[in-house]
């Protein structure tokens, strides 16, 4: 431990601070004062002056109220810087820029993700509208060749239709002329 006062070490720790201009004044004025009241304590009893007991006692309380007054300035003292203190740490750690470019780091990040999101996004809606272009481009393929086969499913029909129908008149004036001729060979033969 040392043997330093605390305002001592206060003052070695964060440095001399400018305080309230009255108080310091007022400070070095008890200071002052002590100082000439403990010099004329000690000129009294070393015997260079006469001093009365009322004079000591006047003395002595004068000493105790300065020790009194200064012991509590010393305490406002510290307590101020201790206040100070706290309000420059929180300063620091609202507003220190190591906090600060963790926050840009961490909007930059998430902006940048945002960007791979919104680009593959952009990717797969191209992939999509090709795939729409191509199925649409094949089901109007499909359709022009379904109705294509409509139309010679409708056209091979017919024609078998009126193919029946040939073969059958055929088959019939065959029969005609089978019986005509049938007819008139055996009119030949009977006649």
């Amino acid at each position: 431990m040392s043997s330093r006062s605390p305002k001592d070490l206060l003052k070695s720790k964060w440095g001399t601070k400018p305080s309230n201009p009255k108080s310091e004044s007022a400070l070095e004025k008890f200071k002052g004062e002590i100082a000439a009241l403990k010099t004329s304590v000690d000129e009294m009893t070393s015997g260079k002056g006469k001093l009365t007991d009322k004079d000591r006692q006047r003395l002595v309380e004068k000493i105790r109220l300065l020790e009194a007054e200064r012991e509590k300035n010393t305490y406002h003292l510290t307590e101020k810087d201790k206040e100070i203190q706290r309000l420059r740490d929180q300063l620091k750690a609202r507003y220190s820029s190591t906090t600060l470019l963790e926050q840009l780091e961490q909007k930059t990040k998430e902006g940048e993700r945002r960007e791979q999101l919104l680009k593959s996004l952009s990717e797969e809606t191209d992939v999509l509208k090709k795939q729409l272009s191509a199925t649409t481009a094949r089901l109007a393929e499909l359709e022009s060749k379904a109705s294509t086969l409509r139309l010679s499913q409708t056209v091979s029909a017919s024609c078998f239709n009126s193919s029946m129908s040939n073969i059958h008149e055929m088959e019939m004036q065959l029969k005609d002329v089978s019986s005509f001729s049938l007819c008139i060979c055996t009119g030949r033969a009977g006649g």
